[in-house]
């Protein structure tokens, strides 16, 4: 059901993993999760490519990426940037722990319309798999 759930797909070895090189895609209508991974210095830049897939219309614009640090049992939000759905757009995270363990939740904030989601690419840099 991808207007009710998410996937971030990292390609490793032809599973759908995190290849590391920090290159992923990803399909979500609401929200999604990707797994954990470290980052090598301190700060990291995320690239993403979009598009909207679905019949008709245009209701989901945009779309953020949180990247949150992984503290213990916590997770601690480092920030969120807020990109366009079929732009090719980049942001930058500063002042983040070297070798800290880390991880990105994508969402968008319009309600799903029924069989649309938001599908694309991209890449983390200072990045190393876990």
């Amino acid at each position: 059901m991808r207007a009710n759930s998410g996937k971030i797909i990292f390609e490793e070895n032809n599973l759908q993993r995190l290849d590391s090189q920090g290159n992923f895609t990803f399909e979500f209508g609401t929200s999604l999760s990707s797994d954990n991974f470290k980052i090598t210095e301190t700060s990291t830049k995320i690239s993403v490519n979009s598009e909207l897939i679905g019949a008709g219309g245009s209701d989901r614009t945009e779309y953020s990426i949180t990247l949150y640090k992984k503290v213990g049992i916590l997770c601690v939000s480092q920030g969120t940037a807020k990109f366009d759905v079929g732009a090719s757009q980049n942001a930058t995270w500063s002042n983040l722990t070297k070798d800290g363990t880390y991880y990105i939740y994508m969402s968008t904030p319009k309600v799903a319309s029924s069989g649309k989601y938001i599908k694309g690419t991209g890449k983390i840099s200072n990045f190393e798999l876990l």
